[in-house]
């Protein structure tokens, strides 16, 4: 027969409960997540492979773009990024609507 373990598992909540920091290791902490978090600005963590379909569906989409705004083909992306991911989500909709 198997020993059956009677220790109580705590929860994650309980156990971050548990922790205290004074506000300098507060701020320190909080900084250093700040930084890390901007550091992973622009990090792609997807599969070689996953990134590549994005990539070809990115490549997909600015040229048609291009094509329906009449741009010629040389266009240079960073010109037809703005148009393609317009800020205002209404503007985007009303786009795949023409």
């Amino acid at each position: 027969m198997a020993a059956v373990s009677t220790a109580r598992r705590f929860s994650a909540r309980e156990k971050l409960e548990g922790l205290f920091f004074d506000d300098d290791e507060w701020a320190i902490l909080e900084r250093t997540a700040i930084e890390a978090d901007l550091e992973a600005v622009g990090f792609r963590h997807h599969a070689k492979s996953t990134q590549k379909r994005q990539d070809a569906h990115l490549t997909l989409y600015v040229n048609y773009v291009k094509r329906s705004r009449r741009m010629p083909f040389e266009t240079p992306q960073e010109q037809v990024l703005p148009l393609a991911f317009p800020p205002d989500v209404d503007l985007l909709i009303s786009q795949f609507r023409q």
